[in-house]
């Protein structure tokens, strides 16, 4: 258990359906702030699939070996976006897991991806 749980929305990192070819992921809760204050900060993403299964991924969270298996089974991810400066910490872990996937950063996140996309 995390030490956030107080703040996270079981279950985590599983697909929850909010209407059809719409999902939602509640991640694990991250540290965030500015120098030594960090603040716990919960995350979600979006899935949306499009009429061909198509997917794209709004803020991705992290990736676990069944949640990447039950969007596999939803269709095909072929977006991931990175929406600002503070939801970027999986992106290469999913580009990585599903390499045919373009990738759409705003500005900034690029530079603050450790890995490369």
């Amino acid at each position: 258990m995390s030490d956030f749980a107080a703040i996270e929305y079981a279950p985590l990192d599983v697909l929850k359906a909010v209407a059809q070819g719409l999902w939602i992921v509640d991640g694990p809760a991250i540290r965030f702030g500015l120098g030594g204050l960090k603040v716990p900060f919960p995350t979600r993403m979006t899935l949306i699939r499009m009429r061909n299964s198509d997917l794209l991924v709004h803020s991705p969270t992290r990736l676990v070996a069944a949640l990447k298996d039950a969007v596999a089974a939803i269709g095909r991810v072929r977006w991931l976006i990175g929406p600002n400066r503070l939801h970027y910490s999986w992106l290469a872990e999913w580009k990585a897991a599903f390499p045919a996937a373009d990738v759409y950063l705003a500005p900034g996140v690029r530079d603050q991806v450790r890995k490369p996309m």
